[in-house]
């Protein structure tokens, strides 16, 4: 049920996108897709991820079977400046490492698709060209620790970022023992 994202708008900004559809399965999976494709539409015509994110929870909306919920993890970063906005609806933590340091982004706001008005939180920051992001689905989490990971980021000495999410998830699923109970995605 997890969707991960990545493009870059009109206006110089790269978006990074990590949507966790509630429960597992195709519905879940629906759902998470439906929220990247919104998103990416939307902020790709110019407009911004305000409109994308109140878009998004009214066509969550409006499916008339069972309640769907979808967590949105979105950051907005302008390759111009380097400032990146974090914004975060139900959305699992988001680590920024900045030299030695790990900061945490956590949010406690409600997944869209439950609400008729959407209330997301944000988070500012401006990136230097070291900074390393790194979203994480809730499933990470439940075979992992946030301490865990904090560690696995501060050490990462490597220059790929996907080594550093393969170590996260391979580390997560070794923790849990070869169960994997919801979807994981870094």
């Amino acid at each position: 049920g997890d969707t991960c994202e990545a493009f870059k708008t009109s206006s110089g900004k790269l978006v990074m996108l990590l949507s966790d559809g509630m429960g597992s399965g195709k519905k879940a999976s629906i759902d998470s897709n439906v929220v990247a494709n919104v998103v990416q539409r939307i902020m790709k015509a110019g407009f911004p991820v305000d409109m994308a994110v109140r878009v998004v929870n009214s066509a969550l909306l409006l499916k008339d079977d069972d309640e769907r919920l979808t967590t949105a993890d979105i950051a907005v970063i302008d390759l111009y400046g380097g400032k990146c906005e974090f914004i975060k609806a139900g959305a699992a933590p988001t680590y920024v490492r900045r030299g030695g340091t790990v900061y945490r982004l956590e949010s406690h706001s409600l997944p869209a698709g439950i609400l008729n008005t959407i209330n997301v939180e944000k988070f500012q920051l401006s990136l230097v060209e070291s900074d390393i992001i790194v979203m994480i689905s809730d499933g990470v989490l439940a075979n992992g620790s946030d301490e865990m990971i904090v560690k696995q980021i501060e050490r990462f000495k490597g220059k790929d970022p996907l080594d550093l999410c393969s170590e996260i998830l391979h580390n997560a699923a070794e923790k849990g023992k070869g169960v994997i109970s919801d979807d994981m995605s870094v």
